[in-house]
């Protein structure tokens, strides 16, 4: 453990000082009073106090041997956070062309303690964001994690379905507008408050931005006229919430109508919706698995069709690559392929896997019956009879 984060911590990083955003920023603060603060200038100035902390390393899962999975938290002072923020504050680096605008502001991302959001309208505005992020990341020396993120070539309407309907249950910031302004529009008309009555009214009269225009707008794409049956005798509020329920449900039922539609990512919902299939069963590792983030992605893009194999490559990208197996030779390199159909793999690699579903059943049955066990099911090995005070297991 104290080697791992010693290997991270212990090395010295330089920031790249010829970075075009830097001298951009370093150029327009020139204008800025020159702060009499030494400490801001001369960071190795500043007193213990303000820029050391002891840090504490919490688990992100139950398996602790592995370092990479805690979470170092450091505690630093609240005069080291208001400083950062006020420089933070000053720093214009939002200047892509990327994410969605509203009412003329930019929003392409979200930047917490240890976290980044980025929120891109297409693939492409995606793809644009990410290298904008490992640029910046490459230049001040700092890892920002970027194989946690959505797999670049799977589907991006696969995100935004709820788990249970095997998406990842992310939140599509345009969708949540757009379902917020039907439902205030609600709010606004049905009020019988005096107030908000002059409010509506001035809605109404507002050639842009006007919320009850940009409501109509908004319920003909989610084909809502229809399907919403409005009753007076309930309180304003909830029929704000019923408007924008129906306008989230529509919305989600046209996410996964164009899922199903397409040609190469559509061939999983396609395939779950066959009558043999339990959906209940087959996404519920999506909301109990507890796997990480980037191999959570990765299952996704597979369900996608949108690894890079050999098929991938030879009939989407048409790079003129081999289609067949690298393995066998023999059948088209699929991700079905590789995952069940593959004669070489069959040997060694479906029989390991065989195995450890069974290690892991055989672990779980024992610890049911008080059996005693490893504590990792993987650290498990199982015997032919296994004996216990209650069950013998054979």
């Amino acid at each position: 453990m104290t080697n791992f984060w010693n290997g991270i911590w212990g090395k010295e990083k330089e920031f790249n000082s010829e970075a075009e955003w830097i001298k951009r920023e370093q150029e327009r603060m020139n204008e800025v009073e020159q702060q009499q603060w030494d400490e801001i200038t001369n960071p190795e100035s500043a007193p213990e106090w303000l820029t050391e902390g002891t840090t504490y390393l919490l688990p992100k899962n139950q398996e602790t041997q592995n370092p990479k999975n805690y979470r170092p938290i450091t505690c630093l002072t609240t005069t080291y956070k208001i400083l950062t923020s006020i420089i933070t504050n000053r720093i214009e680096l939002n200047n892509t062309n990327y994410g969605y605008k509203i009412y003329n502001k930019s929003v392409n991302h979200l930047f917490y303690m240890d976290d980044l959001k980025l929120f891109a309208k297409s693939d492409k505005d995606l793809e644009g964001l990410l290298t904008t992020v490992k640029c910046f990341s490459d230049d001040i020396g700092m890892e920002f994690g970027l194989d946690k993120m959505h797999h670049p070539k799977a589907d991006v309407d696969h995100l935004y379905l709820p788990r249970r309907c095997g998406g990842r249950g992310m939140i599509n910031l345009e969708t949540a507008y757009k379902t917020s302004t039907i439902g205030m529009a609600t709010y606004l008309s049905v009020s019988k408050d005096w107030m908000i009555k002059l409010v509506h009214q001035h809605e109404q009269s507002k050639k842009l931005f006007s919320i009850n225009k940009e409501a109509c707008k908004y319920e003909r794409e989610f084909e809502l006229e229809d399907n919403v049956a409005r009753n007076d005798e309930l309180p304003a509020t909830k029929q704000a919430k019923s408007s924008k329920s129906s306008a989230k449900s529509c919305a989600l039922r046209q996410t996964a109508e164009r899922w199903n539609q397409k040609s190469l990512h559509g061939k999983y919902p396609l395939c779950c919706q066959q009558a043999d299939v339990d959906q209940t069963a087959t996404h519920q590792w999506l909301r109990s698995s507890g796997l990480k983030a980037e191999t959570e992605g990765s299952i996704l893009a597979a369900q996608d069709q949108s690894l890079f194999t050999r098929n991938y490559q030879a009939n989407i990208l048409k790079n003129g690559a081999n289609e067949k197996c690298r393995f066998c030779d023999t059948h088209k390199e699929t991700i079905d392929h590789l995952i069940s159909g593959c004669p070489v793999l069959a040997l060694n690699e479906y029989k390991n896997r065989h195995d450890r579903v069974g290690q892991y059943l055989h672990w779980t049955i024992c610890n049911s019956y008080n059996i005693k066990t490893c504590e990792h099911w993987y650290e498990h090995k199982s015997e032919p009879v296994v004996e216990g005070e209650n069950a013998t297991l054979l």
